[in-house]
């Protein structure tokens, strides 16, 4: 599809998911139409980035059905979430980040949802890998596990 109507096309051709990656000028528009057509939205995630320091932010919310249970409604572990940020460049392969997130599994259920503060480490060994070592803390009472860690990679090629 080509030409300034194309994520409507796009929307309209009967998927059930799109990935918003387009400028974040545009985001908004596309999100909303795609929501208004009952089509689930991901977003990517905007950062900014200014020298040694990074920032960025992640906000996600599926629209479901309030009549059943979210978790058969959607494919993620939350149906609300928002994440910030910041993180400082320390040197050209190594990053430290602190991050806030709010986590809401089901809107329509009281008790679920739960903040999550934590540091990461970013280890960049080549120009096309990345290394993130995660830890934090889970501040709720429904979650049982309070402490968290973790390891991803991507590799780009």
């Amino acid at each position: 599809f080509t030409g300034f109507d194309a994520y409507q096309k796009v929307i309209d051709s009967g998927v059930d998911m799109v990935i918003i990656a387009t400028p974040p000028v545009v985001r908004p528009t596309h999100f909303q139409y795609a929501t208004s057509k009952g089509v689930h939205s991901f977003l990517l995630e905007p950062s900014f980035n200014y020298d040694f320091f990074n920032l960025s932010a992640n906000f996600f919310y599926a629209i479901i059905d309030e009549e059943y249970d979210a978790d058969v409604q959607i494919m993620t572990e939350d149906q609300l979430l928002f994440a910030i940020e910041p993180s400082f460049n320390l040197h050209k392969k190594f990053a430290l980040g602190v991050g806030y997130e709010f986590h809401n599994h089901d809107t329509n259920k009281e008790d679920d949802e739960y903040h999550f503060l934590g540091l990461n480490a970013y280890l960049y060994p080549t120009l096309k890998t990345e290394l993130v070592f995660w830890c934090g803390y889970n501040f709720s009472e429904s979650i049982k596990t309070d402490f968290a860690m973790g390891v991803s990679a991507k590799a780009s090629f």
